[in-house]
């Protein structure tokens, strides 16, 4: 009995030194003098003054509350917490008189007028007259201002923190927390960089842009990212960053009031960005004042926001979205004819500095025109690289000039022509966009999935956008940053597209509409994936395996009979193949007979997905086709297939799938216009059927009628289908002649309705 009440004494005992012995820590204390208050800095120099002597007596106050519960900062071990030392201080013993304060010195936003008033003048506070010590502390200490409060940092504890928290003008308390370095990603190690570009220096963008496009990392690694490693998502190039190259760029205008758009004043890389000329009425005009900085091609008294012109600028040498971030920038705002693309190139000719020059230029349609031809001929010849759009119509742009099909710019020999890809990597693969024209006459290729600013009232926002248009000046500005890499060569136009064709990653792009397409996708000249942890592991080019490798395995792929490891695609589905002598221990190996049970497990998990989609189907099974068509799972499905990623490419040899063996780029293609198409129009009817628009509205009978729609089953499932982005709207995309009501539209569209109707 005597042990157990010894025990629960000692239980007791223990819960009461834990009660004693509390943590002390430091807090963040904010301290706010009044709600009316604007930004500390933002406030008078009176005002300011106010809001220091408030936090200067709170403050004393806090070290009052610290001094008179001196006792409750021992520690664990029966000691009292070190940091309290100074309370024993020679100054501290002067402050035995409570009429003295202490004058917290503030060594990051020292206030003279606050101090040279304290210290000279003998404040009085009631009956008492204050006289003010100057002290730094470490318990109680000065952080900054933020917002309309100013911030300490106090040494406390349970008790103490109760204290503190009940004073006047203490905002609120947060404990300080302790921070961490990020851990750093394993990015390439430079000098590996340096050695496979030749270049002089290398700097490294990280992407800071989640949910959006990474299309800059592309360009400066290849697309065979190993198993089990992170794709490296940071863009690497030259620092040199297209320094000393001058980038025109012929499209519809420019505003340069954008963080995209540094210039880097007082550097030894400063630079120019700058609207240089507007073609009005068939003239070109030179600009000055202003304009120099934001221009725009229609008529002055009604301006024209200049969306497609900032987006390719920022595209080709942007600091935030661009690739050649140190080039010098140059808008030709013009007008879209013939005459108007005529006396833009002349006016470069005129004022441009030939091997020292890119011209990127995202127009296209009309027809040959000899005019056209003759001076890009005059331009190239004369030492300036000129590159042009494919277009977005998805066909072929490189009929003769005798051809009706003829395509403007592209089908123009001289032209470097660029088409576009998606900004991502599947399956080790690039992929050609769906909208991307192609053919012979396309040089290379490029993302089109970009970022842009959107300059409309902010210098910071930005929203995607996609096409060929985007695709071109990305590749103008690997151009410029090849050139400034390099300044003693003259580059003239075809050995920049010698360049470019050898630098290319060849024969990754999946999904050309034409065999004759060349498969290159443009790169900077880093095709490096290899991070340091490899390289210093030796495995930079791990191809070896099997037993003739000392039993090395394939980080990725298959293992072939000759000891070569193989990226599992149509081309080597042969080489995986276990009875052809796929080595199984050294990576995947499959069997034809395996294949065919994979690839049936495969179709049977994917049995919504076999869809068959044609202009002959009612609306009701369009759309319904149509929805698993645009599903995730079905969208992941057609792509293996299309790109020859899925094992069903190599069972397709060996036994017959109606809806594999037909199912092509060309089809996937042909379904997706279908549903587009089927979507908008069911979008937009459902819209006109059911959201009550206000200026629609003539007539109070006109009103009802509408009101009883919108109260319809059909109605209220449209819009909360549509609120929770899972209506046809949501698989619709915009045109030129309806643009498709995201879900933040159709929110406000249905509440709209909803106030409309509430008395009908």
């Amino acid at each position: 009995m005597n042990n157990h009440f010894l025990l629960f004494a000692t239980i007791i005992l223990l819960n009461f030194c834990v009660g004693v012995f509390s943590q002390n820590d430091y807090y963040v204390v904010a301290i706010l003098r009044k709600d009316t208050d604007n930004n500390y800095d933002d406030e008078s120099k009176t005002i300011q003054d106010k809001i220091d002597q408030l936090v200067n007596d709170r403050m004393n106050d806090i070290y009052d509350v610290i001094e008179d519960n001196k006792d409750s900062y021992i520690l664990k071990n029966g000691e009292m917490d070190e940091k309290l030392d100074e309370l024993d201080s020679v100054q501290n013993r002067k402050r035995d008189n409570r009429t003295r304060k202490f004058l917290f010195i503030n060594r990051a936003r020292p206030n003279t007028t606050f101090h040279k008033r304290s210290l000279e003048n003998e404040v009085n506070s009631g009956n008492s007259t204050v006289e003010y010590i100057p002290f730094e502390s470490d318990l109680v200490s000065h952080v900054c201002p933020i917002s309309n409060y100013y911030a300490i940092t106090v040494y406390l504890n349970k008790k103490t923190l109760d204290i503190v928290s009940d004073l006047d003008n203490i905002l609120y308390i947060e404990k300080s927390s302790t921070l961490k370095l990020l851990e750093t990603k394993n990015t390439i190690d430079i000098n590996a960089v340096k050695k496979q570009t030749n270049w002089t220096d290398v700097s490294v963008q990280e992407f800071k842009y989640p949910g959006t496009p990474n299309y800059l990392s592309l360009l400066s690694q290849s697309p065979n990212v190993r198993n089990g490693k992170d794709y490296d998502e940071s863009f690497y190039y030259p620092t040199s960053a297209g320094k000393g190259i001058d980038i025109y760029l012929i499209d519809e205008g420019i505003l340069t009031n954008h963080d995209d758009y540094q210039t880097y004043k007082g550097t030894s890389y400063e630079r120019t960005i700058t609207c240089d000329a507007v073609t009005r009425k068939n003239k070109i005009y030179a600009t000055s004042g202003q304009e120099k900085l934001n221009c725009w091609t229609s008529d002055t008294t009604s301006p024209r926001y200049p969306e497609h012109g900032i987006a390719v600028s920022s595209i080709s040498g942007g600091t935030l979205f661009g690739v050649a971030k140190k080039a010098n920038l140059h808008m030709i705002a013009t007008e879209l004819s013939s005459i108007d693309i005529l006396q833009s190139i002349d006016f470069i000719m005129q004022h441009a500095t030939p091997y020292k020059t890119v011209i990127s230029m995202s127009i296209g349609g009309g027809e040959y025109q000899q005019s056209e031809e003759d001076k890009i001929n005059d331009l190239v010849s004369k030492g300036f690289i000129f590159l042009v759009a494919a277009g977005n119509e998805d066909i072929n742009c490189c009929a003769d000039k005798k051809n009706r099909r003829f395509y403007p710019y592209a089908g123009y020999s001289a032209t470097i022509t660029v088409g576009a890809t998606e900004s991502k990597i599947v399956n080790n693969k690039y992929v050609s966009a769906d909208y991307t024209n192609y053919g012979k006459c396309v040089d290379i290729f490029a993302p089109g999935h970009v970022i842009q600013p959107v300059v409309r009232n902010s210098r910071t926002q930005y929203k995607s956008t996609k096409g060929t248009s985007f695709a071109t000046p990305m590749v103008a500005g690997i151009v410029a940053s090849i050139m400034a890499e390099h300044p003693e060569v003259k580059y003239n136009q075809e050995k920049i597209r010698k360049i470019l064709i050898e630098m290319s990653i060849k024969d990754s792009i999946s999904g050309l509409a034409s065999v004759d397409t060349p498969n290159r996708f443009v790169n900077n000249g880093k095709t490096l994936n290899v991070t340091p942890d490899e390289s210093s592991a030796g495995n930079i080019s791990n191809t070896e395996c099997g037993i003739s490798a000392g039993n090395a395995s394939c980080g990725d792929g298959c293992c072939t009979k000759e000891g070569k490891c193989v990226k599992f695609n149509d081309a080597n589905a042969q080489k995986c193949l276990i009875e052809n002598g796929c080595q199984s221990k050294f990576g995947y190996c499959t069997s034809s007979e395996k294949a065919i049970q994979e690839c049936d497990k495969e179709l049977k998990e994917n049995e919504e997905c076999q869809v068959n989609i044609n202009w002959n189907m009612s609306d009701a099974n369009i759309i319904k086709a149509c929805t698993s068509f645009y599903s995730t799972k079905c969208e992941k499905f057609y792509e293996n297939l299309y790109t020859e990623q899925s094992i069903c490419s190599l069972a397709k040899k060996y036994k017959n799938y109606s809806f594999i063996n037909n199912f092509t780029l060309t089809k996937y293609r042909n379904y997706d216009s279908i549903c587009s198409e089927e979507m908008q129009y069911m979008c937009q009817a459902l819209n006109n059927k059911c959201y009550v628009d206000r200026s629609t509205i003539t007539s109070t009978s006109k009103l009802i009628s509408k009101c009883k729609s919108f109260r319809t089953t059909e109605c209220q499932q449209f819009f909360k289908d549509g609120i929770n982005n899972t209506s046809v709207c949501a698989y619709a995309k915009s045109s030129y002649y309806y643009k498709v009501p995201d879900a933040t539209e159709l929110r406000k569209r249905y509440n709209e309705s909803v106030e409309l109707c509430r008395n009908y």
